[in-house]
Formats: C-alpha cells, sequence, structure tokens
C-alpha cells in the first residue's frame, strides 16, 4: 500500500473522494508545487527522447516512431505538441 511506505506512514490514512477534487486541482492538492516541476521535466526528457531517435533514424518519422514504440500519428502530435523541429 502506498500510505504504508511514504513519509506519513505512522500518521492516520484519510480517505478522499477523488470525484468531488476538479481534475485541474487534483494533482497540485495532492503533489503539492514540486508536481509542475516533474511534469516540465517529464517534457523535457521526452522531447530528449523524440530528438535522439530522429536523430538516428535520420528525421525518418516513420522510423523514429517505430524506435520509440509509438505510432506515427502520435509521434507527429507529440513533435507538434513539444515544439521539436
Amino acid at each position: 500500500m502506498i500510505h504504508g511506505s511514504g513519509a506519513r506512514a505512522k500518521g492516520p490514512l484519510v480517505p478522499v473522494n477523488c470525484g468531488a477534487i476538479p481534475s485541474e486541482l487534483m494533482e497540485s492538492e495532492f503533489f503539492g508545487p514540486q508536481a509542475r516541476q516533474l511534469y516540465r521535466r517529464g517534457g523535457d526528457i521526452e522531447r530528449e527522447a523524440i530528438v535522439r531517435a530522429l536523430g538516428q533514424t535520420r528525421y525518418n518519422k516513420t522510423a523514429a516512431a517505430k524506435l520509440l514504440g509509438m505510432s506515427f500519428r502520435a509521434l507527429r502530435y507529440r513533435v507538434k505538441k513539444l515544439g521539436v523541429d
């Protein structure tokens, strides 16, 4: 169980009605301000992986998508969203 391995394992387990928390607030309520930093770092890691795969395949997006284990359409979407040229 996650609670047993956390920093507050000795404290009480507090049940939360996740349906009552708006999805926009869920991340910050549970993980605090560090969540945004982790999200940004995740984008950086994904961008680096895409650039590396594109470089290895000489910018052949079909081959890069296969190397990354995703569809061509998903790669095209991620390239556009992350601003990879």
